[in-house]
């Protein structure tokens, strides 16, 4: 009976152990890395949305950047409203790769603002 108890309780647990990292695995999502850079001389202060999720706290203005922001890969939908509304100056969606570097720049006047994206090779020359 004691030997019976020894094998099961080493088996539950490496059942249990496997289930675990298995589950950790379903969870675990791959991120690209995003840079928003606010290159439009003239253009008011905006807010950003990945996914109709806002990451700024406060009016982004020109010529700031956010530094590289983690983005879940696949399709993203990117807002950039006048900060404090809803009124979308661009919305667009944009696809990255995981373990990729991106950088999107909303580029030219007010009047015609567009979105530059350029993928990042951050390889030491």
């Amino acid at each position: 009976m004691k030997k019976r108890i020894l094998i099961i309780i080493p088996a539950l647990f490496l059942a249990l152990m496997a289930l675990v990292s298995s589950c950790e695995k379903d969870n675990e999502k791959n991120y690209a890395d995003l840079m928003v850079v606010h290159a439009s001389p003239d253009a008011p202060g905006v807010d950003l949305l990945f996914d109709d999720v806002k990451i700024n706290s406060a009016a982004f203005t020109y010529p700031n950047n956010t530094g590289y922001l983690k983005v879940e890969s696949g399709s993203r939908n990117i807002k950039i409203n006048v900060s404090g509304t809803t009124n979308n100056i661009i919305n667009g969606d944009l696809t990255v790769e995981p373990d990729k570097y991106y950088s999107l720049f909303a580029i030219d006047l007010a009047a015609k603002l567009s979105v530059v994206v350029l993928g990042d090779d951050l390889t030491p020359p």
